[in-house]
């Protein structure tokens, strides 16, 4: 059951994440929210870029992830393997996170990078 909250929080704040870049994105000069990373920061087209895609990322892993953990906490309520599917679920979105920023990074370096 703990875990169940704990992905539910995350899921939520993954999707609260995901809106605050797209509505910060569009936020002239206000880097105080968002995707702030040196590159992300060195341009105002950088910066609505980078938002921009790491808000789909993030919308996407909670929305998935949210789905997930109710299906399971729906399914298998109290089960051991509804436990370890919980945990699994955590990981996952966990790594979706952190990757998504990889890939936004990524791709910011060839877009907006000469010389790196």
């Amino acid at each position: 059951m703990i875990v169940f909250i704990i992905n539910i929080i995350s899921a939520l704040m993954a999707i609260l994440g995901g809106f605050c870049m797209k509505k910060y994105a569009k936020s002239p000069g206000d880097y105080t929210i968002g995707f702030r990373t040196k590159r992300a920061c060195a341009s105002r087209e950088a910066w609505s870029f980078a938002n921009l895609k790491c808000s789909r990322y993030w919308l996407r892993a909670g929305t998935v992830a949210l789905a997930a953990a109710a299906a399971a906490f729906t399914v298998l309520n109290g089960s051991l393997v509804g436990n370890i599917i919980q945990v699994a679920i955590l990981v996952a979105l966990t790594a979706a996170l952190l990757i998504s920023a990889a890939m936004v990074e990524k791709q910011l370096r060839y877009r907006y990078s000469d010389t790196d």
